[in-house]
């Protein structure tokens, strides 16, 4: 089995690099549109492949990860869909009992995503998940829970192997607000998921 904290480390070290060397250049202001359509055509398209997110294997404590079989959409150079993106797994490091056992519940949902191109070659982009939200009952009570993800961050980003077509991605369980109030320890601490796929 994958270590997520390996691929997770792997991914980042990737990024820093190619981060870095955009903006070595003090003046560096991003890409531009004929740089950000270059980078989508390169991209776009529709992608398969795991899904990877921390778990606990019972039998075995140094397997820290699972996989699911996930697939993607390049829509745009400005927009990206995650489909039936499995919500139960958002509950994972949610520390209210009620609240995680109903967000469990919830179907798999398509997840549209924000992403920013960042450099050409290879091709890197922030990604900005949108906010989810959910209207759950727990407690005997209607609440409108929202998860937020990490956004625009350089743990929040994809790189692309043009040679392999492989794209990885991460993307971050950051925070969780109840009624549009955040609710400080209610995750036990942020939770990466991989995504790690080639193009069809």
């Amino acid at each position: 089995m994958k270590k997520l904290t390996f691929i997770s480390l792997m991914i980042c070290c990737l990024a820093a690099i190619g981060l870095t060397s955009c903006n070595n250049d003090v003046e560096y202001k991003g890409l531009t549109n004929e740089q950000k359509a270059e980078a989508f055509n390169t991209v776009k398209g529709s992608y398969k492949g795991d899904l990877i997110y921390p778990a606990t294997n019972p039998s075995n404590k140094t397997d820290v990860t699972d996989t699911l079989q996930i697939s993607w959409q390049m829509n745009s150079d400005s927009v990206m869909t995650i489909r039936n993106f499995p919500v139960e797994l958002l509950a994972s490091n949610i520390t209210n009992p009620e609240l995680a056992k109903a967000l469990r519940k919830q179907q798999p949902r398509d997840w549209k995503c924000y992403i920013n191109f960042t450099q050409v070659q290879p091709v890197t982009f922030f990604i900005n998940p949108t906010l989810q939200s959910f209207s759950l009952n727990y407690n005997d009570k209607d609440h409108v829970v929202q998860i937020a993800m990490l956004g625009n961050d350089i743990y929040s980003f994809g790189m692309y192997n043009s040679s392999k077509k492989m794209m990885q991605m991460q993307i971050v369980e950051a925070a969780v607000y109840v009624n549009g109030i955040l609710q400080r320890g209610m995750l036990k601490s942020a939770v990466p998921f991989i995504l790690s796929g080639t193009k069809q």
